[in-house]
């Protein structure tokens, strides 16, 4: 019981830096939100996107978690992704989409604290309804394919 009460010191300490190992054994990794470094989105992403990585390399052979933030009325066009990604609504509200069939819609509005399970080359689209972030897991290497229709 004392290991699990000093676990969770530690992990509301907000004084430390952005990634803290636990023990010399690399078992537990600790990054703290308000030390993310955000970058522009990558290549393709529309003017307004960022990005900050969590763990892992997307672009590698290993699992990965990364969080993207969106402004309002943002829109991401109909894609597919290359693997499995688990997603989880950290802030804000979207519209979500996933093609069914060829040009059938399911759609769903979702809200901060919501979860996607999203297979690998679905098709899928969002639009931000405020300024909005979500986190992504998954197993790299991942590649996103575009598709230019307009929602």
């Amino acid at each position: 019981m004392k290991k699990i009460f000093c676990l969770f010191i530690v992990l509301l300490n907000p004084l430390q830096g952005v990634a803290e190992r636990i023990d010399n054994e690399e078992k537990i990794l600790i990054v703290y939100n308000q030390n993310l470094q955000w970058i522009p989105g990558p290549h393709g992403f529309a003017e307004g996107s960022e990005y900050a990585m969590i763990d892992g390399d997307p672009n590698k052979p290993e699992p990965y978690t990364i969080r993207v933030r969106l402004p309002e009325n943002y829109k991401m066009m109909p894609h597919t992704t290359s693997s499995e990604q688990r997603i989880t609504i950290i802030q804000g509200s979207c519209e979500w989409g996933n093609l069914i069939e060829f040009g059938a819609w399911q759609t769903a509005h979702l809200r901060a604290g919501d979860y996607i399970r999203r297979q690998a080359n679905s098709v899928a689209f969002l639009k931000t309804n405020e300024p909005f972030i979500y986190q992504v897991t998954g197993i790299g290497p991942i590649q996103m394919k575009r598709f230019r229709q307009e929602l």
